[in-house]
């Protein structure tokens, strides 16, 4: 029979009095969103699969709303574990749990197959997570890149992010790590889970996403390292066409690529990404405007433009953006992860910095405004949409 003592570690009461006790502040650095919502856990561990026959690898266990319903449902759990702050914490909440084990460990630097070799012998092995939103793609490539002797991956993620892990290739929401995935295993999403389900509320919906393991790669290459340049490469650039976007990306002579494409039966010639202009994107939660050329230039730099976040036009063009608050309210989490780019192009340093204002103007040409929006899409952190 399961146990009842679930419900009480998604209590805020009961969250707020182990982190006043244990001195412990949720992490905003380590993109900490606790699971409030009781009915959660219980369709993550349904969702993966798992039973008593199982070892489940878990990262980021934070109190162990999540491990605790793992711990009841398989044979074993380890979890994985960056903030040094949090073992006391999980001492109490885990006490009595014997087939649970903690790893003081950042997931990306651990040897993973000889964790898993030496603490789950003969069993097969899921990963079960609620993963930081701001390191998603680097812990899943991680996780299928290492050919790691596992079965699936379910795992809770921003739902922008969801859409892309599920996407197929070939279609409007694919994108690199779309492909990427594809290539070791198949995915699906799950369900989605509302911003009031976490602690504190991100401002994002979430979802959970299962990648089930291909025995073989879904494409046999003589060269992984080639073709997943070749992808990166393809993406990198998505207003322009595959050709130039290609020979840019990889270096190589536009004619061979041209070449290589049309006997691949693609049309080297149209083949290119949409057009952002005229489209909105949602970032950080906020909803953003791509406006089009012939749009009004704001009276001033303090002027706030249409909508949270705009492109607002200068002489019919593209060379101001604006940010505006909502992107600056944002987690540091986002905003480490936005002004870098935004600070390249300006031209300047790209080590993240705190912003000098609510709203900085910087100044770009005309496609590098495009170039950076598609690199904060591919970054997930913003997402097209008609």
């Amino acid at each position: 029979e399961r146990k009842t003592n679930m419900p009480e570690l998604t209590d805020l009461s009961v969250i707020r009095t182990l982190c006043e006790k244990y001195d412990f502040a949720l992490s905003k650095g380590f993109g900490q969103n606790f699971i409030i919502n009781p009915g959660l856990p219980p369709k993550i561990v349904d969702a993966s699969g798992v039973d008593k026959s199982w070892g489940v690898l878990e990262i980021g266990p934070g109190i162990g709303v999540l491990t605790k319903e793992l711990a009841q449902r398989a044979a074993k759990v380890v979890s994985i574990e960056v903030d040094e702050r949090l073992p006391p914490l999980l001492a109490e909440t885990m006490a009595g749990v014997e087939n649970f084990k903690l790893v003081l460990q950042d997931v990306l630097k651990v040897d993973l197959r000889a964790l898993i070799e030496e603490e789950f012998p003969g069993m097969p092995v899921a990963v079960c997570a609620n993963l930081p939103y701001y390191i998603t793609s680097p812990i899943v490539m991680k996780l299928l890149g290492d050919r790691l002797p596992i079965q699936n991956l379910t795992v809770m993620v921003q739902k922008e992010a969801a859409d892309r892990l599920a996407a197929v290739p070939g279609t409007r929401a694919s994108s690199a790590i779309s492909c990427a995935v594809s290539y070791y295993a198949t995915s699906k999403l799950m369900f989605t889970a509302a911003p009031g389900s976490f602690y504190p509320a991100p401002k994002v919906t979430s979802a959970v996403v299962r990648m089930d393991i291909r025995p073989t790669p879904a494409v046999q290459v003589e060269d992984e390292d080639g073709y997943f340049a070749l992808i990166r490469a393809a993406f990198g650039q998505r207003r322009k066409t595959a050709a130039n976007a290609i020979a840019s990306g990889l270096g190589l002579p536009k004619d061979k690529v041209i070449a290589a494409i049309e006997a691949a039966g693609f049309d080297a010639a149209s083949a290119r990404g949409p057009d952002p202009r005229g489209l909105c994107c949602r970032a950080a939660g906020a909803e953003v405007r791509f406006y089009q050329n012939k749009t009004p230039r704001p009276r001033s730099p303090e002027q706030n433009c249409r909508g949270p976040w705009s492109l607002c036009g200068r002489n019919g063009g593209w060379r101001s953006a604006y940010l505006s608050s909502a992107v600056w309210s944002a987690p540091p989490t986002v905003k480490v992860a936005v002004e870098p780019l935004w600070l390249r192009v300006k031209g300047v340093s790209s080590a993240p910095r705190a912003a000098t204002s609510e709203r900085e103007r910087v100044e770009v040409q005309r496609f590098d405004v495009l170039a950076v929006l598609y690199e904060l899409h591919e970054a997930q952190l913003v997402d097209f949409y008609p």
